[in-house]
Formats: structure tokens, sequence, C-alpha cells
């Protein structure tokens, strides 16, 4: 179990953490972060089979990523991790 003495820690190490939550404060998320980065996913689509029955069929996409794909984001020193919700993680310069 964590001490209170710990989570103080933490704050002196990383300023950008919000006590309140924990996280990153969203204020602080630049959208400059998600450009160039993709997101993968599929998309239904319907067609008929051989014998002439509706069938859907998932077909893959890529798409640019936006805010709204992540999973969690994270400031730690110098570096900007960003987990995705299709799996990927990316870290960059701050």
């Amino acid at each position: 179990m964590a001490s209170k003495e710990n989570d103080k820690s933490t704050e002196a190490q990383n300023p950008d953490l919000n006590p309140a939550k924990g996280k990153p404060d969203a204020a602080k998320f630049d959208a400059k972060w998600l450009t160039g980065k993709t997101y993968r996913t599929t998309q239904a689509k319907k067609q008929k089979d051989e014998a002439g029955k509706e069938i859907t069929v998932r077909v893959p996409v890529e798409r640019p990523l936006t805010q709204g794909d992540l999973l969690d984001w994270q400031i730690i020193g110098a570096q900007v991790v960003l987990v995705t919700k299709d799996g990927r993680k990316y870290r960059m310069p701050k």
C-alpha cells in the first residue's frame, strides 16, 4: 500500500500531475502530439455471399488519431506517452 509520503514525492518529481486526479492536467494536452499518428480499426460493410444471403464483412480502416482514441496519456519527465485503444503505444519528446 502506498503511503502519503510516496504520493508527495511523485508530485515533486512530475509537477505536471494534477494531484486531484493523479493524471496530467487535461489543459496541458497538446493536439500536436497526435499529428502524423494513425488509428487502426474496422468498419462493417454489408455484402451478399454466393447464395445471395446478406452478410456483414469487417474491412480494416486506418484514419488519423484523435484524442478520443486514447486510453491514457502521461507526461514522464521530458517525454509524452500516448496509449491508444487499438493497442499502440507512442513515446515522443514533450
